[in-house]
């Protein structure tokens, strides 16, 4: 499993927007195809912008729940390495089920993820 993660502090920190800079809009797909329930792609080869349970990465405002999420959250921060965090993420989700409609037999997902990206200043 390849992972890119940002871990976030367990103490309070209060910050000032002079403290850091916003990118602008930063767009990032990924599709999940599964049968039966199982995603055979990514079996034994997982790339994922949150790899635990609970967010690990610091994303303010939302958290990651669908796998494919997490999959389009790791493709924006792969295509934009050095940032810090990951700002108000919005979610554009589509799920269709080919077979009859049944989504349990096979379903495809695609997921679109916008974010403003942050950078702490360095003092």
């Amino acid at each position: 499993m390849t992972s890119k993660t940002m871990k976030e502090p367990f103490s309070k920190i209060e910050l000032e927007r002079d403290d850091f800079t916003l990118s602008g809009q930063k767009t990032a797909k990924a599709t999940s195809v599964r049968i039966v329930g199982i995603d055979f792609a990514r079996l034994f080869n997982q790339r994922v912008g949150n790899p635990l349970p609970v967010p690990s990465i610091p994303i303010i405002g939302s958290a990651i729940y669908d796998p494919t999420s997490s999959y389009a959250m790791y493709n924006v921060m792969d295509a934009n390495p050095g940032h810090d965090f990951i700002f108000y993420p919005q979610y554009e989700t589509k799920t269709t089920c080919p077979i009859l409609g049944l989504c349990f037999i096979n379903s495809i997902t695609t997921v679109e993820v916008t974010t403003r990206l942050g950078k702490f200043k360095e003092n």
